[in-house]
């Protein structure tokens, strides 16, 4: 089967890259962004994200070929701590750290007599341009394998996420900043070919 997202040429791109911090590690993550997909580059891996089938390929560039990462086996987990942790409380509040930069705070918890205990601490902000990207599907993607979801506006995006998950008195904590994000344009990527790599499952 070939990827339905032939001949792409993307003309919007933006680049992230994140520290994601957990268990005592820190790795960095980058991601491009376009207009019709999501390249990540996690520690070793190479990932594509695909809008169109809303699925996550890891990318071999010797064999030109997409496989299909299956997440059925962590969608059963989540879907089980999710019941667990019960329904999920959100405040909101809003601050300005520089002048014309505007941070979206947001505290969740859970509200309900549990077992588990759940907190996030996030921060969202505005980039303009992200609404050219598929940042939003990707993120909604994302998010369905994650144990909550907010609501983003098509030009804002998480700067910030500390979670804390705590399960018979140990305490889990996790975090994932944006450290950097610029805009880039197609002429220093090379990642509109795997787009055209054979997907196998």
């Amino acid at each position: 089967m070939n990827s339905s997202e032939k001949q792409v040429s993307s003309k919007t791109s933006i680049e992230l890259t994140y520290k994601i911090r957990f268990n005592g590690r820190e790795i960095e993550q980058k991601q491009y962004v376009a207009d019709s997909y999501v390249y990540i580059e996690n520690a070793d891996k190479k990932i594509l994200f695909l809008p169109l089938s809303e699925k996550q390929y890891l990318i071999d560039t010797e064999a030109k070929k997409l496989k299909e990462i299956d997440l059925s086996t962590q969608a059963m987990q989540l879907k089980q701590l999710r019941s667990m942790i019960g329904e999920i409380e959100t405040t909101v509040s809003n601050s300005t750290i520089e002048e014309n930069s505007n941070i979206k705070h947001l505290q969740l918890s859970n509200i309900t007599s549990s077992p588990v205990k759940f907190n996030a601490d996030l921060q969202v902000i505005e980039y303009p341009g992200l609404e050219k990207t598929v940042y939003q599907q990707f993120y909604v993607f994302q998010a369905n394998m994650q144990l909550f979801k907010i609501d983003l506006n098509a030009n804002e995006i998480v700067k910030y996420l500390e979670t804390s998950l705590t399960i018979n008195g140990q305490e889990q904590k996790s975090t994932i900043e944006l450290v950097k994000i610029t805009k880039s344009t197609n002429d220093n990527l090379d990642f509109d070919s795997y787009t055209n790599y054979k997907i196998i499952q």
